[in-house]
């Protein structure tokens, strides 16, 4: 009997809250906050300048990155011994040198190590002369390409990859494992977009071919670039707009290589809202496991610093 009275106080109970919300008596419960993720800041890398474009080599071994330290984008080196597989920031990365024989006067960015090591690709400002009597053009950047060497020099001088280069600035390459496609973005009249560029490939008789004229990647809106893509083609981060002229990191997907990617999504919990420039530059580690990224959010060594996480928290 005790307990038929009990039930029947709660359903009066539960009908009578329910009408005070209805009737706006009561106020709705406020929404969960949004816990902010906290990723690791790579500190021995770091100086009260600004580091940017991060690229992990397959191997984990070698962390490339830029600095402006000396005053111009120059390209860095960081190298341990052995690839930890551990949490983000387990990794003991010692402080960057430069890297040997590929800076020039002019700013070096984005670089980009292919699967066997072998080539470095990156973006080099140049300034090409203008003939006699004409006008100057600015410098720009270009995508640049060069060979392992054995040290002092680490790699060739470069050459361009000519299909992809115009008088408008290219920067962050990006290519599948398959070394057959290479994503880019390029400065265009309606901002930055992302490009592709396939090569056929390599036979009993021929190795790989040279890249094919780009195509623009339509379904990716302006200003959203610097793209890092999952070995299995389906994941993309990538750099976009924010509110108040800040950048935010995104992710985009698709469910097969054949399809066109989905609608970048912004990275709500990673992207920093004191951060005055934002999140930029991602890079993806090749198992896919970790994001390294540049920031100039609180808890830096100043400028915009090199961070990492694990990409698990975002699924």
């Amino acid at each position: 009997m005790n307990r038929l009275f009990c039930i029947t106080d709660l359903t009066f109970l539960v009908m009578a809250v329910c009408f005070r919300f209805a009737s706006g008596d009561l106020q709705a419960l406020p929404k969960p906050a949004t816990t902010l993720l906290k990723p690791v800041n790579l500190a021995a890398l770091n100086t009260k300048f600004d580091e940017d474009d991060p690229f992990l080599s397959r191997d984990g071994v070698r962390l490339f990155y830029t600095s402006n330290a000396a005053k111009r984008f120059t390209l860095m080196e960081s190298y341990q011994r052995k690839a930890l597989p551990g949490f983000p920031g387990s990794e003991k990365w010692p402080a960057g040198v430069e890297l040997e024989g590929q800076n020039t006067e002019n700013d070096n960015r984005s670089p980009f190590l292919t699967a066997d090591n072998h080539d470095l690709y990156y973006a080099e400002k140049t300034l090409v002369k203008a003939p006699e009597g004409e006008t100057q053009s600015p410098p720009n950047f270009e995508i640049a390409h060069a060979i392992k060497l054995t040290k002092p020099t680490q790699f060739t001088g470069p050459t361009y990859v000519q299909s992809v280069c115009t008088e408008a600035d290219e920067l962050s390459p990006w290519l599948s494992d398959d070394g057959l496609a290479i994503y880019f973005s390029r400065k265009t009249k309606d901002g930055w977009r992302v490009f592709v560029s396939r090569r056929p490939p390599p036979t009993n008789k021929e190795p790989k071919g040279a890249f094919g004229e780009p195509e623009l990647v339509k379904e990716l809106p302006a200003n959203f670039y610097h793209v890092t893509i999952h070995r299995n083609r389906l994941v993309m981060y990538l750099q976009g707009p924010l509110d108040n002229n800040r950048w935010g990191l995104f992710r985009a997907k698709r469910r097969s290589v054949k399809e066109p990617w989905g609608k970048p999504e912004a990275l709500q919990r990673l992207n920093h809202p004191d951060a005055p420039t934002g999140d930029l530059s991602p890079c993806l580690s090749h198992d896919g496991g970790k994001l390294y990224f540049s920031s100039d959010r609180p808890g830096g060594q100043g400028g915009r610093d090199l961070w990492v996480i694990e990409t698990r928290w975002f699924n």
